[in-house]
């Protein structure tokens, strides 16, 4: 038997990877009633013969660390969309972000009992994105929690 080969799906998520660095803006939220600055640092690679994205996040202020994540990016032949498995230093259970691709541009989203949570990743280059994660509990009104601008380290 061939063992199966990554396709075109799995080939696009590569533009994830490399190591990225930026600066992150989180307006006042529930979790921080005032504006918040912070530096985001992710690291992807290709992993699991080129079928996922590995992502290892952290973000610090002033030097100190704030949050961390563990992301897996992949495909899903099945439902011809692509999913992100989140783990966090929150201590939630993982989130499953399920998600399409525009061009250059991708969005996630995860529905859970607080509500959903929406994730846009936009390439504005093969070496920055911009990212935004937004909260709603309806999925029709959103709010932004987060919107930070990388560049390839």
């Amino acid at each position: 038997m061939d063992m199966p080969k990554p396709g075109p799906e799995h080939a696009a998520l590569q533009i994830f990877a490399g190591t990225w660095e930026g600066r992150e803006r989180m307006p006042p939220s529930p979790w921080a009633p005032t504006e918040t600055v912070a530096d985001g640092r992710i690291v992807n690679r290709s992993s699991l013969g080129g079928f996922a994205i590995v992502q290892d996040y952290a973000q610090s202020s002033d030097g100190v660390a704030r949050y961390e994540g563990h992301g897996v990016f992949t495909w899903d032949a099945a439902a011809k969309e692509y999913c992100l498995h989140w783990f966090d230093s929150m201590g939630s259970p993982a989130n499953v972000f399920r998600g399409t691709r525009d061009g250059d541009t991708w969005t996630f989203v995860a529905r859970d009992a607080r509500g959903q949570t929406r994730g846009v990743w936009a390439f504005t280059s093969p070496t920055a994105y911009r990212h935004t994660m937004e909260m709603s509990p309806d999925g029709k009104t959103w709010s932004l929690f987060m919107d930070g601008a990388y560049r390839k380290a």
